[in-house]
């Protein structure tokens, strides 16, 4: 019972370090962000670009960072998990931006399951074309 309760108490601390661990990334990869809005004002400031143009990239650059945390899965966390556990964590976290979509909304799951393992994060801004006309499907 003793050597039961030793190798439980190890997992556990493992476990425990590893959230800890998601956590502090969390916090470095928001700082970061800061950070990185920071870079893009001063460099804005710095070359007079206009505040209207200003305004539309730092409201792009956060849209940017925002949706990257919505779909960003730390590798960390993923490395515990099996497979199929992995797959299933990146449908949830992924799929409920592909559910944002009314197209999406009410499809099965086990489709938005095989679509976001299919799909790649892309994000593009108010007024982006992703299609032209003439473009091959």
């Amino acid at each position: 019972a003793t050597m039961y309760t030793l190798v439980a108490t190890g997992i556990f601390t493992h476990i425990i370090s590893k959230v800890t661990g998601v956590i502090a990334s969390a916090s470095l990869r928001q700082a970061e962000s800061r950070r990185k809005l920071q870079r893009m004002v001063t460099y804005m400031r710095a070359r007079s670009v206009p505040r209207e143009l200003q305004s539309r990239v730092r409201h792009y650059v956060r849209h940017v960072l925002e949706n990257e945390s919505k779909t960003h899965i730390d590798e960390s966390l993923r490395e515990l998990l099996s497979t199929s556990l992995s797959a299933e964590l990146t449908a949830i976290v992924r799929g409920s931006v592909l559910r944002s979509a009314a197209i999406f909304a009410k499809s099965p799951e086990n489709l938005v399951q095989k679509l976001v393992l299919l799909c790649e994060t892309q994000v593009h801004g108010v007024g982006d074309f992703l299609v032209e006309q003439g473009d091959e499907a």
